[in-house]
């Protein structure tokens, strides 16, 4: 599929220290408070570790950035707050992604949120993870742009030092966001891709988010602005399910 890719990326949203600092002021639409709702749950939940992972996409055509700061809690959550999906065509349980297979370890299916898979590298878990990604399927009638910015207004909630970029296809069929963000004793990093579902007024996003932790954080967000682009290129190489 053609997925947008960043050629341009601008690093810029990465070159800066990132320190944990005071929340963001926050600002509220519609989309935010549907997305908010799906995500509180989870959230509460998971406290202490570091949620939804928000997501990329590679845009093939000029790229748009916008930056600000991410909140944390967003991505340092798990995905599973999200509630998304995938289609009705049972999930595989295992995949290969670049000589590393990803079990299936979490699936959701709900008439009101979507559906939800989740995969984390063999031997990992929910609890624990190096790497997961995250398919979803969601019966929220948007434009991919507008997940890409609800995305962000939540994420800066919880961390407004968290670098972030948004970025959209030409035609707008797709839109993507990545960012880094840290909580406790937690380093993420988070790429969502989103699109319009062919299966009506749904929106279908896939999740690519790497982890760190305790005195690996440092080195791994030190790490990004050399690493981000190519892991936004793997991210957009996963496409959607449907």
């Amino acid at each position: 599929m053609n997925h947008p890719t960043p050629t341009d990326c601008d690093p810029t949203p990465y070159t800066a220290p990132m320190a944990v600092d005071v929340p963001a002021k926050p600002r509220r639409n519609w989309l935010l408070i549907t997305l908010m709702v799906l995500f509180v749950g989870p959230i509460a939940l998971m406290v202490g570790i570091v949620f939804l992972l928000a997501f990329v996409a590679a845009l093939g055509g000029a790229v748009d950035h916008d930056q600000a700061s991410i909140p944390a809690e967003a991505t340092l959550v798990s995905s599973r707050s999200t509630g998304v999906g995938v289609t009705n065509v049972s999930p595989p349980t295992s995949f290969d992604l670049n000589g590393q297979v990803f079990a299936l370890k979490f699936v959701a299916d709900k008439e009101s949120s979507g559906t939800l898979n989740e995969y984390v590298p063999e031997g990992e878990t929910l609890e624990r993870w190096s790497k997961m990604i995250a398919f979803r399927d969601q019966p929220i009638d948007a434009e991919p742009a507008a997940m890409a910015e609800a995305m962000a207004d939540s994420l800066l909630e919880i961390n407004p030092q968290a670098p972030y970029a948004i970025w959209h296809s030409e035609d707008g069929s797709r839109s993507g966001i990545d960012f880094a963000t840290w909580q406790g004793d937690i380093a993420e990093f988070n790429v969502f891709v989103y699109a319009r579902s062919p299966r009506g007024k749904r929106i279908v996003s896939c999740q690519y988010a790497e982890r760190a932790y305790g005195d690996q954080m440092e080195p791994f967000l030190d790490g990004l602005p050399q690493r981000r682009r190519g892991l936004i290129v793997q991210a957009a190489s996963l496409g959607f399910q449907y």
